[in-house]
């Protein structure tokens, strides 16, 4: 079924039916260049676990500024909600250097703080409110807007590389995309139609073709650590709220072994820190053999491409 029919029983996704406006920020596919002399560290859902972030950014070599040998830090989204500490990652996010994605909560967060105002929700009102409503009501107008101006995917153009939170459908160009597409869909029908639920239809990354793109994905907790056969596509989501891991996939220049200047081209290695407790208990989390079993095998299967 298309996402726009169906919602699953997660309740982000009734809160989006509940509350159903949130403006797409100004540039929904924003386009950039970084340099490719310099690291890319993009990270998998953080949802809320502050202190992994911290740690997984220590062990890829990031230093506190976000930056390293002017290197770039990227996050698929889902910054926020489910774990104990949203407003410091988002507030860490924000202060540095960080390119962040838009995702499904995100976008959740901002259709409930368009339509909730804190100062019309009495005290009595407000224990009632369930987490996802409360969370939204604690946001600072700075840290809205902050969120409101994420795009919903990003091309970093001398890298020929895509970040989404979710994914693509096939056959249809990254400009009209549809944001709640981007966003919720795990995989695609025999039409092409996106879906979210992950029993039905086949992985959209199967269907994953635009020219020489690579792309990189999180939102898909249940499948784990991903990666296509060709190293074209990178899902991240590694349930680190669920207890299991927090992953980063790192891009790093490769120089001539001879002279150790000349810039030859990239190597990609995957790097995880395990949760520090379980978060949030979840029926569709489930996984065949250990996280870190999966990033060792992935880590083994990884492609080093000479064109950046």
């Amino acid at each position: 079924m298309n996402l726009s029919n169906k919602y699953n029983s997660d309740v982000v996704e009734n809160l989006s039916v509940r509350y159903n406006y949130a403006a797409l920020p100004t540039v929904q596919h924003l386009t950039l260049t970084l340099p490719v002399s310099s690291p890319i560290m993009i990270i998998g859902d953080i949802h809320g676990c502050y202190d992994e972030l911290r740690e997984l950014i220590e062990k890829c070599g990031f230093n506190d500024t976000g930056i390293n040998r002017l290197g770039t830090i990227i996050t698929v989204g889902d910054l926020v909600a489910k774990g104990p500490k949203s407003i410091e990652v988002l507030e860490y996010c924000m202060s540095r250097p960080v390119l962040a994605i838009r995702g499904n909560h995100e976008h959740c967060l901002l259709k409930i703080a368009t339509t909730l105002h804190r100062e019309s929700i009495s005290d009595s009102m407000l224990q009632n409110l369930d987490k996802h409503e409360k969370l939204a009501l604690s946001f600072t107008e700075a840290q809205l807007q902050w969120i409101q101006s994420l795009p919903i995917s990003l091309y970093v153009s001398n890298h020929d590389l895509y970040v989404v939170h979710a994914g693509f459908k096939p056959n249809v160009p990254i400009e009209t995309q549809s944001p709640e597409d981007c966003m919720h869909m795990r995989n695609v029908d025999d039409h092409g139609n996106a879906m979210e639920e992950s029993h039905e239809g086949q992985p959209w990354i199967n269907t994953w073709k635009q020219g020489s793109s690579t792309v990189v994905f999180g939102h898909d907790s249940v499948r784990g650590l991903q990666l296509r056969d060709d190293g074209m596509a990178y899902g991240l989501d590694s349930g680190c709220v669920y207890g299991e891991k927090l992953t980063a996939l790192v891009i790093e220049p490769t120089y001539d072994n001879g002279s150790g200047t000349r810039l030859m081209g990239t190597q990609k290695r995957f790097v995880s820190v395990n949760a520090h407790r379980k978060y949030v208990s979840s029926k569709k989390y489930r996984r065949n053999g250990s996280s870190s079993d999966s990033t060792e095998q992935l880590a083994l299967n990884l492609h080093s491409h000479d064109a950046f």
